[in-house]
């Protein structure tokens, strides 16, 4: 379970008077290409809300996601973080350690030849260094890397340098996670395990935007914003959009599909499970309440 120091957390005392990421009417056109990666797309993100980012290869999910932290520049709209522009050169060093971002590939953002030396290499400018020192410690516990600090980085596994990746982001304190297709490198263990932390930091208030390539990635979501050809064509809670919306109706999640079927059977569930384990629970309370009649009807 992820289990991290308040420091690491943004409090309520550091809330500030305008909170969340605005996006307003952003569009941009990569350098020589001819047309644009997006077109007058508009969200938002507050804190401790979860928003599932859809959408295919070429929608403009990667380009949206390098405008929110200020990676790319805004030509025309803007970008917000708490209030700040990310077009102001001014603002960027506080909206960066808000915004952190997760890449598809961890390998893209390690570059630390120990461990610890990469999360320490990522502390703030002028922070004391104990106290840089305390939050690496702390946040490598929190993803389940205590006793790694001597490591080699080029010796972790996919998963284990994934999770580096994101206790980097963790020690500098953010207030919101941008993921970039997270776990789509790794292996079904490890891609459970990334999503349990990245869900633990939801929980413990920090604001989750995951751009997703697996659907039931997308199950536990507040909810679901669908790209194409860098434009939002839908948005709404999964259960409004997964199997209903065309550009969310196919390739539906094994547990929801499952689910969807034993309805059609006459079998009363939920039809939009958020996970294999929530199914099963679900099955198991079916199949209990029978034997639990039983065994009253036999005290009687």
């Amino acid at each position: 379970m992820l289990s991290i120091k308040r420091r690491l957390w943004p409090g309520k005392s550091q809330a500030p008077s305008s909170s969340g990421i605005d996006v307003d009417g952003l569009t941009y056109t990569p350098p020589g290409a001819g047309r644009p990666a997006l077109r007058g797309v508009s969200l938002s993100l507050a804190p401790g809300e979860f928003v599932a980012l859809l959408g295919h290869n070429g929608s403009g999910k990667s380009t949206l996601a390098r405008h929110l932290n200020g990676l790319i520049a805004p030509q025309s709209g803007s970008v917000r973080v708490d209030g700040m522009a990310t077009a102001s050169s001014g603002d960027l060093p506080a909206i960066r350690r808000r915004v952190g971002l997760i890449f598809q590939n961890p390998d893209h953002q390690i570059v630390g030849a120990s461990v610890l030396e990469d999360v320490l290499w990522g502390m703030p400018a002028g922070l004391d260094p104990s106290e840089g020192r305390k939050r690496s410690v702390e946040a490598l516990a929190a993803v389940g890397l205590d006793g790694f600090e001597a490591h080699a980085t080029w010796r972790l596994s996919g998963g284990q340098k994934q999770r580096l990746a994101l206790a980097g982001v963790l020690a500098r304190g953010p207030r919101y996670l941008v993921c970039d297709e997270p776990t789509a490198l790794l292996d079904g263990a490890s891609r459970e395990e990334v999503k349990r932390l990245l869900l633990g930091c939801r929980e413990r208030g920090l604001g989750l935007l995951w751009i997703a390539h697996r659907l039931e990635e997308a199950l536990p979501a507040d909810r679901l914003i669908v790209l194409k050809a860098g434009q939002i064509v839908a948005q709404g809670t999964p259960r409004e959009l997964i199997g209903v919306h065309p550009e969310v109706v196919l390739s539906l999640p094994a547990p929801v599909a499952l689910a969807r079927r034993l309805r059609e059977l006459g079998v009363d569930l939920d039809s939009l499970p958020t996970s294999t384990e929530a199914l099963a629970a679900e099955l198991t309370a079916l199949l209990d309440r029978p034997l639990q009649a039983a065994g009253a009807g036999g005290a009687e």
